[in-house]
């Protein structure tokens, strides 16, 4: 068998900072650290404890508020056969989110909301590092953008109680 029918046999998906290999309809694609969705759209994983997890693409900003409650995927997501949502949580739960969005140049000022734990990330660099158990609790960081696309990465868990991952960015 050679590679092109392989790699046309076997899917293989990989989510972080690995490469996603897809084979669709007989063409191989390539994205690195992500599914393949749109500039202005993440990729974004919620996983529990318990071992439920579901992937999709969402538009920006990342704006969550589920108080005692989780996540939850819609019925028939990608990778999922049964047409079942899946329930994520409602505590000890992780949520990520990797996207490409366009930026102009300028200041920016990049604000994170969080009960619990939250990173961001801005083109590799850690930007916001408040990984801990705390009510929900705003964090702001400034800095300057160039023109043209960059990748933005957030990481969030929830321990325990309420739940709120929010993300967003202003141009000053």
């Amino acid at each position: 068998m050679n590679a092109l029918r392989l790699i046309k046999a076997v899917k293989v998906v990989a989510v972080g900072t690995m490469a996603l290999i897809l084979a669709i309809s007989g063409f191989v694609r390539t994205v690195v650290g992500q599914a393949s969705c749109d500039v202005g759209q993440y990729w974004a994983t919620y996983a529990d404890e318990k071992g439920h997890r579901f992937s999709h693409c969402e538009r920006g900003p990342i704006n969550y508020d589920w108080g005692n409650s989780g996540p939850r995927s819609a019925a028939g997501v990608p990778g999922k056969s049964d047409g079942v949502s899946t329930i994520i949580g409602p505590d000890h739960f992780h949520a990520e989110w990797t996207g490409r969005f366009h930026f102009d140049d300028g200041m920016y000022t990049f604000i994170a909301k969080a009960d619990d734990g939250i990173k961001v990330w801005v083109d590799g660099v850690q930007i916001i590092n408040e990984w801990r158990i705390q009510a929900a609790t705003q964090f702001e960081r400034r800095r300057s953008m160039t023109k043209g696309e960059h990748t933005l990465r957030v990481e969030y868990f929830e321990g325990a109680e309420a739940a709120v991952a929010k993300f967003w960015w202003e141009k000053r």
